[in-house]
This record gives C-alpha cells, sequence and structure tokens, in this order.
C-alpha cells in the first residue's frame, strides 16, 4: 500500500511544490486574505479535485487494477496520501507562519487541529461521491468548487471574521476543553471509517 502512496507523491511531486508555494504566499500574507488557513483549507481541498482529475485522465484505474494488490489497498492508499498530503500542507503553513512570528505555538496547534478536521470531513464526503459516480464527479464538482473558491468563500470567511465566527468559537471555548477534544475527534475518525467502508464498498463493485 505504501509503495501506492509513494507511486502518486512521485507523479504529482510538481503539482504539490506548486501549491507548497501557494500556500507560502497565502501564509505569510504576500496574498493578503483575512482568514489564511481558511484558504490553505480550500488548497487542500482543490489539490484533492485535481489528483483524482488527473488520474482519471491518465486512465490510472486501470494500470492499478492489473497491479498484485487489492482493490480495499487501492482506496486505502488514497486516504492515506489525501490526508498525508493535506496535513503537509497545513503544517507547511504553520511552520512559515510560526516563523515569521504571525502565531504563537499554541494558536498554531489549534489552528491545525481544527483545519485537519474540516479537511478529514471533506475528505470524507469527497471520496465516497467520486468511487460512486467517477470523473463526472471531478468534473462538474471541480467547476462548482473552483467557482465557491473565488467567490462565495471569501465573502463567507470574512463574514465569519468579522462576526467572530457568530459566537461559535467562544461556545467551543467555553467547553470543557479535553473531553469536547476527544469527543470531537472520535466522531471525524469515525466519519473517515465510515467514508472508507463506503468507499471500499462501491470501488470494489466497479468493473474496468
Amino acid at each position: 500500500m505504501l509503495t501506492l502512496v509513494y507511486k502518486d507523491f512521485v507523479v504529482q511531486r510538481m503539482v504539490i511544490v506548486t501549491y507548497l508555494a501557494v500556500t507560502v504566499l497565502f501564509a505569510i500574507q504576500i496574498i493578503s486574505v483575512d482568514a489564511p488557513f481558511v484558504i490553505v483549507a480550500m488548497l487542500a481541498m482543490a489539490f484533492t479535485f485535481a489528483s483524482a482529475g488527473q488520474d482519471d485522465r491518465a486512465n490510472s484505474h486501470l494500470l492499478l487494477n492489473s497491479l498484485p494488490v487489492t482493490r480495499q489497498e487501492i482506496v486505502t492508499a488514497k486516504y492515506v496520501y489525501h490526508i498525508a498530503s493535506s496535513l503537509g500542507l497545513v503544517g507547511f503553513a504553520v511552520i512559515v507562519r510560526t516563523l515569521f512570528s504571525m502565531m504563537s505555538p499554541l494558536t498554531a496547534l489549534y489552528q491545525t487541529l481544527i483545519t485537519m478536521a474540516v479537511i478529514a470531513w471533506y475528505l470524507s464526503v469527497f471520496f465516497p461521491m467520486y468511487y460512486w459516480l467517477g470523473p463526472r464527479f471531478v468534473q462538474v464538482g471541480m467547476i462548482v468548487f473552483f467557482i465557491s473558491l473565488f467567490t462565495a468563500a471569501p465573502i463567507v470567511a470574512n463574514m465569519a471574521v468579522r462576526h467572530d465566527f457568530w459566537g461559535f468559537l467562544e461556545l467551543i471555548a467555553s467547553l470543557p476543553a479535553m473531553p469536547l477534544y476527544l469527543l470531537f475527534t472520535a466522531v471525524t475518525l469515525a466519519a473517515l471509517w465510515a467514508s472508507w467502508r463506503v468507499s471500499v464498498w462501491l470501488y470494489e463493485r466497479k468493473s474496468f
């Protein structure tokens, strides 16, 4: 399975470098935005669409299914690869902002966990939809995603910052921290596991 993860990394290494460069621009506010980690999360989501689109254009599913690996391993490798690449993007942004003294280590940890949780929920929805609908979902979804990225997302992010997230962060801060974090982590991991099981079930029923 790790060989499949490494294969994706090698094939898409230049794309990853490009996304890391764009992440730096947002992280240190060369491109000024009110909520840089919202944009970093959007970049990680866009990377998932771009990666799936590249796989479909190259018909990589035909190649993968000719290798001595199970379909469960193929799906698992995709989850591992995209979670790892998303964590890499977010972690890189955190390191850059910390080095430039734009945030404290505690704030960096907090924002990393929140951003990764958002990405994890996104991946939990993306992969079952992708394995169900295939290239059609990528083509239509990518158009909708990028339109939202450059139109609706900045408006929502600015409104959230301006209204202090409508008291949502204060509500979370008022709750007992450790039980809340453990509960949210457990629910997020359960969603990822359920998503993975559904994706495996869908992919094993496809014909190539």
